[in-house]
């Protein structure tokens, strides 16, 4: 129902894009275009179609990169298809995307740093197992929103999955 429609009206979206004459495909209309493919690539995010998610979001980045009035849109996608690709078992590729999202905001002067990006990064090093490098996000997340209940508990979540990990490899060693 829904996922449809949303998919029918952005794919009609973007074929009216793409039929317009050469003096229109100018900068703003790839900008728009790059919008247009972001919100397919929510629209399959939504309903968990993970690869096609990273397709959309890969094209809205190819399109949005060159024009520097889309950096915030472009570090959106770039954090997006880090989601997308986290689902996908994609953690490489992931942490690749959150890296690239995190460097955009430090260079660009008109935004400010978003601690999602770090606690997001964070969770993919805590699916890695590798707690140092999650600890490190979820402070740099925390020192952005240090009240933020979700932050502190992933923080908290780290913690004890170190410690289990430890302990098992503990028992481990004494068997």
């Amino acid at each position: 129902g829904r996922y449809r429609f949303n998919l029918g009206v952005t794919y009609r979206r973007i074929g009216k894009l793409g039929k317009a004459s050469a003096a229109e495909k100018s900068k703003r209309n790839a900008v728009k275009k790059g919008g247009l493919l972001k919100q397919l690539g929510l629209s399959y995010f939504q309903f968990e179609k993970w690869g096609d998610a990273i397709a959309a979001y890969t094209k809205a980045i190819e399109f949005e990169k060159e024009e520097k009035a889309a950096a915030k849109k472009t570090l959106g996608n770039y954090n997006n298809k880090g989601l997308a690709l986290y689902h996908e078992n994609d953690e490489e590729g992931a942490i690749k995307d959150f890296d690239e999202a995190i460097k955009l905001l430090k260079s660009n002067p008109d935004t400010k740093e978003n601690p999602e990006n770090y606690f997001n990064r964070g969770n993919v090093f805590m699916k890695k197992e590798d707690f140092s490098e999650a600890h490190k996000d979820y402070d740099l997340a925390l020192g952005l929103d240090p009240n933020s209940a979700k932050y502190n508990h992933a923080k908290a979540l780290c913690f004890q999955a170190q410690a289990e990990k430890e302990a098992l490899s503990a028992e481990d060693r004494n068997l």
